[in-house]
């Protein structure tokens, strides 16, 4: 767009090269110092309205952030966050109530690494059909899983975790080997069948 105190600056030229009375080109100063007022006048106007509107857009983007802390929060017991080295097990909130996750051991395989997952069924009933989902890569300087690195995998389990005893399970997790592997994440844990114990 060109410059408007430009424009303003060749109209006068041509309007001045028109006139000769002293009395019309001082009016047309004055009009041009008005039109340049009217035009600062509306850029700060502009200004005003663009803060404005950077200050909404910044509130909506928290209050959108807390929206997701909150959701987040309703749904953390329904998450096991297991890391490498860490022998307790995680509680994770399913359907029926609660069961135990832990990471026992890992290994290389192929390009990836072969995990032991032990599950721990505390529950009166026989669980199979078993799905879940695996978030898994390296971690960053705070200990969470890389947002740009992680990778995904649904799993179904062939075994069944029979009630109050424990089940240890291999899966393999495909493209991170085991020294970049800081930590896997279990969650949408669903079963299809229970069988209850008489």
């Amino acid at each position: 767009m060109p410059n408007i105190h430009k424009i303003i600056a060749i109209l006068t030229l041509a309007l001045l090269q028109g006139c000769s009375d002293p009395k019309e080109v001082s009016a047309l100063k004055s009009e041009v110092s008005e039109l340049k007022s009217i035009i600062e006048s509306q850029k700060a106007q502009t200004e005003a309205t663009r803060q404005r509107i950077e200050l909404i857009e910044s509130i909506i983007v928290d209050h959108e952030n807390t929206l997701s802390d909150i959701k987040s929060e309703n749904t953390l017991d329904a998450i096991a966050y297991l890391t490498p080295g860490n022998s307790g097990f995680q509680p994770i909130k399913i359907s029926l109530g609660l069961i135990t996750i832990s990471l026992v051991d890992i290994a290389s395989y192929a390009n990836g690494s072969k995990v032991s997952l032990r599950f721990g069924n505390p529950l009166n009933a026989d669980l199979s059909g078993i799905k879940m989902l695996a978030k898994y890569g390296p971690t960053d300087e705070k200990g969470f899983i890389s947002e740009e690195q992680h990778k995904t995998k649904e799993i179904e389990l062939i075994e069944t975790l029979n009630a109050g005893s424990w089940t240890t399970v291999a899966v393999v997790l495909a493209g991170v080997k085991p020294e970049n592997l800081g930590a896997v994440m279990i969650s949408k844990f669903e079963i299809s069948k229970i069988v209850l114990r008489k």
